[in-house]
């Protein structure tokens, strides 16, 4: 009896050994895994984070003096945004607002705010919209003074907004690697001020 246990226990021996050594070399599996996931996400948050942020740019209005209005531009980086969202921009008062391109919102001009708003955004990551300020008394052009907006949007139930940044450059004809240029440095400045 004694011999066969012996012989039980000496077959065992190995198997119990090559569970250990199985065990180990699974742990180093999923750390290695582990490792190569956290890698991957890193980098990809480091590469994506302009097109995951929302920013959105009002390009400093222009005087057309054959319209006599100023042309207002802006570029917005919808990031998380997708369904409903909305511009509202307050302009100064002794100006009216008429639509040039809306991509698909709805238009409006009341008690001296524009407003856009989205029941589905555009399917591009980013894109332009414009509208016309044009003074109510042509012959005595007020000074255009400030614009104030803000993009307010719902994702997941939740309602975000961020600020309309204005900036003197030309959002229009850009190639996506000079939008991606912009949004990076545009990010990198807020990132800069939220320090």
């Amino acid at each position: 009896m004694t011999d066969i246990i012996k012989k039980t226990v000496a077959a065992t021996a190995p198997s119990a050994a090559m569970e250990a050594v199985n065990h180990s070399k699974n742990r180093a599996i999923q750390r290695t895994f582990l490792f190569f996931l956290v890698f991957y996400f890193s980098i990809s948050a480091l590469f994506a984070q302009n097109s995951g942020q929302t920013i959105v740019l009002r390009q400093k209005p222009v005087w057309v003096e054959n319209d006599t209005s100023f042309l207002v531009t802006l570029l917005i980086n919808k990031g998380a945004a997708q369904k409903f969202a909305k511009i509202e921009e307050t302009v100064p008062a002794g100006y009216t607002a008429a639509n040039l391109d809306n991509k698909g919102g709805i238009f409006s001009f009341r008690n001296q705010v524009v407003s856009i708003i989205w029941m589905d955004l555009p399917l591009e990551p980013h894109f332009t919209v414009a509208y016309r300020l044009i003074p109510i008394d042509t012959t005595a052009v007020a000074p255009l003074g400030n614009i104030s907006g803000l993009f307010t949007f719902m994702t997941n139930d939740r309602s975000f907004e961020t600020k309309i940044i204005e900036r003197d450059e030309v959002l229009t004809g850009l190639s996506s690697e000079q939008v991606d240029d912009l949004l990076r440095k545009i990010s990198t400045l807020r990132n800069e001020e939220d320090k």
